[in-house]
């Protein structure tokens, strides 16, 4: 599990999400859903704070916003991976979110947009 610290303000948990664009290609970008009406939602931080620079920093999200927090990740070669970090739908569904994003984003390199608009019309 990343490093991520929750943290408690009055009753809202909060999951601080990494976020980081390198000028080396490095990449990590989080994506939040939330399971709405039978489908996925994307979920926008509640906060972004980043770097002076804006290469590193991190996402703010509530707890009880998402269902499944994943990562959009390349390494500094570009080498693009997914990071699948929590994920509280039924496991068939978590399996095919994984799947959907890792034909997209690894095998056809989609953009990120490209991906979280894919996403949406995932069935739950």
């Amino acid at each position: 599990m990343r490093n991520q610290t929750a943290q408690t303000q009055g009753q809202t948990e909060l999951f601080e999400a990494p976020y980081r664009a390198t000028a080396m290609g490095g990449f990590t970008r989080p994506v939040a859903l939330k399971a709405e009406g039978g489908r996925l939602k994307v979920v926008n931080p509640r906060r972004i704070m980043l770097s002076r620079t804006g290469r590193h920093g991190v996402w703010l999200y509530r707890r009880s916003d998402f269902d499944i927090l994943l990562y959009l990740e390349a390494s500094n070669s570009g080498r693009p991976y997914i990071t699948m970090e929590i994920c509280d739908l039924p496991q068939e569904v978590c399996r095919r979110v994984y799947d959907a994003v890792y034909r997209a984003w690894v095998v056809d390199g989609a953009s990120p947009q490209y991906v979280e608009k894919m996403l949406e019309g995932v069935e739950v």
